[in-house]
């Protein structure tokens, strides 16, 4: 799954740095307990307004089980 803020720029550009990183904090905390919550993992975050999430990857080996994501995560 990749995840990125849509408009952030143009957002930012009107709040304080400070602001900025406590939305995007708060964000990154709440979409990560939930991909934890469904055996999703972080990937990767991409410069600091998005990631790259995995379902089902092996985290102990190839013999680890693995969870499957639902086709919509429920928030």
């Amino acid at each position: 799954m990749f995840v990125d803020f849509r408009s952030f720029t143009a957002g930012a550009r009107s709040r304080s740095p400070q602001d900025v990183s406590d939305r995007l904090d708060g964000a990154f905390a709440v979409l990560v307990e939930i991909l934890d919550r469904h055996g999703g993992i972080v990937n990767k975050f991409l410069r600091c307004t998005g990631f790259l999430a995995l379902s089902r990857a092996p985290l102990d080996g190839c013999d680890a089980p693995t969870a499957r994501w639902p086709r919509r995560a429920r928030c």
